[in-house]
């Protein structure tokens, strides 16, 4: 397999990148092996847009080389590499830029996806989001990252976003985790309680990293895409949650199993009976006399409906019924049963 041809004025950083991935692709190309944080890391250092033409290179054969049929890991790293050669295959998207095809793989792996699965898989990765957001804002805050070092905010504008994380945070880690509180009234202090307050396993940061590909070095490009994929990590649920609505409304009320109790004299109409009638099925039955219904006069739609507007006349208080000889529901011209 030929090796790609490095020009001299590569960075320390671009050699050693293709450098492993030539090394990955003559030891087997296994997915599980590729070199994540090498390209994470170059992509974080320049930008998406300016990656080195050498290091896409790199990626596009490495793309080619995945081996077909189902391995572990696959799926995960043809998304990675879509995502980060999107610019470079003249398909960047919203969705490519979100990397959002990276983060729905970890919800196609909790099998049957049910409301309270996607519930509680939001809840988490909206708190990893906010809490890896966090981590960056408190890391550049202490002078710890010199990553998207462009443009980068005051100390008040930084506090306010520290405030304002904490309090999206406060609610879903209340759900998750009832026991803990935040106690600090202190932004940054809050924000830390916070980012302790949160466990992530090991698939969960990676998928975390792996979702970090901005296009240029500005600090607030780090802020814009985790605030967008908490937002599509919303709106993911909600699918999912109307779709069990629609599935329940299609579906429709469940049955109450059939009684085997005979039923009561004088309760439901006899047997025969087209549809249901109230009052209970007679020869005859007139509407008790002499009562008198306040407010608007009934509908002579429902089963109950013993008076009509053209049994009553209109008063100042409302209508008074006359009494009215009830007819028999059903097409026959008599009451079933008699």
């Amino acid at each position: 397999m030929p090796i790609l041809r490095v020009r001299p004025y590569l960075s320390i950083a671009e050699v050693t990148f293709v450098r492993d991935v030539e090394s990955w692709l003559s030891a087997g190309a296994d997915p599980v092996e590729f070199p994540y944080p090498l390209v994470t890391a170059e992509y974080l250092r320049v930008g998406k847009h300016f990656v080195d033409r050498d290091v896409l290179l790199g990626l596009d054969r490495a793309r080619a080389a995945l081996p077909a049929g189902p391995r572990p890991g696959l799926t995960l790293l043809r998304r990675f590499l879509d995502c980060a050669l999107d610019k470079w295959d003249g398909r960047y998207d919203y969705h490519s830029y979100l990397a959002l095809p990276v983060l729905s793989t970890a919800l196609e792996g909790i099998g049957e996806i049910t409301p309270g699965r996607a519930r509680r898989h939001r809840d988490r990765r909206y708190l990893h989001l906010l809490t890896d957001l966090l981590r960056f804002e408190l890391d550049v805050e202490a002078g710890r990252t010199d990553l998207l070092p462009g443009q980068r905010p005051d100390r008040d504008r930084l506090t306010k976003r520290l405030r304002l994380a904490v309090r999206a945070a406060q609610p879903v880690l209340a759900r998750l985790s009832p026991l803990t509180t935040i106690t600090a009234t202190d932004p940054v202090a809050a924000a830390a309680e916070v980012c302790a307050a949160v466990d992530a396993t090991t698939a969960e940061r990676r998928d975390l990293r792996l979702s970090m590909l901005p296009v240029y070095v500005v600090h607030d490009e780090y802020l814009f895409l985790r605030v967008l994929q908490s937002y599509e990590t919303t709106f993911a649920l909600l699918v999912v949650l109307l779709r069990a609505a629609r599935d329940a409304l299609l579906r429709g009320p469940p049955r109450p199993p059939p009684s085997t109790s005979p039923p009561r004299p004088g309760r439901w109409p006899a047997r025969g009976c087209c549809s249901p009638c109230w009052p209970p099925c007679s020869p005859s039955r007139s509407a008790p006399s002499g009562r008198t219904r306040r407010g608007p006069a009934p509908s002579s739609r429902t089963a109950t409906n013993w008076w009509s507007r053209s049994a009553g006349h209109r008063t100042g208080n409302g209508w008074t019924a006359r009494p009215t000889t009830l007819r028999p529901r059903c097409g026959s011209g008599s009451w079933p049963g008699s």
